[in-house]
């Protein structure tokens, strides 16, 4: 869920900063690209927690409403210049961290992006859900 929060955080700089002369989407654009595999198989994780929770025919459904709830939860933020440059910078970071899944929890973790989960936590214990194949 981390990622997800980390992804949505980014997500929505991307689409608002423009107007503030810091255009985050080339930033954005590449975290993605450096990150989808580790992305993907987090968010089809997560969704798998959600199938666990809700059922295989409100997963899908549910998982939604979760992303949504995130990116409208970041999108409260204000869109300054500086909030926009700290986004390209996070972005860098991530890209950086070459995409590791760990590495990129950390930023999250380290930024305290908080991601409550319907339901609460996933069953398994502390973070380790977050272990993949890393």
């Amino acid at each position: 869920a981390i990622l997800r929060n980390l992804q949505s955080q980014l997500m929505v700089p991307a689409l608002r900063c423009r107007t503030t002369g810091v255009d985050v989407t080339p930033a954005y654009n590449r975290f993605i690209v450096a990150n989808r595999s580790t992305l993907q198989r987090a968010n089809r994780r997560l969704l798998s927690q959600f199938r666990a929770g809700f059922g295989e025919d409100d997963a899908q459904a549910q998982y939604d409403e979760f992303a949504t709830r995130l990116a409208n939860g970041h999108s409260i933020d204000t869109t300054s210049a500086r909030h926009c440059s700290e986004a390209v910078s996070l972005a860098e970071e991530g890209i950086a961290k070459g995409g590791g899944l760990w590495r990129l929890a950390e930023i999250g973790y380290r930024f305290r992006l908080r991601t409550p989960l319907p339901g609460g936590v996933c069953p398994s214990r502390g973070l380790d859900w977050l272990i993949l194949d890393d």
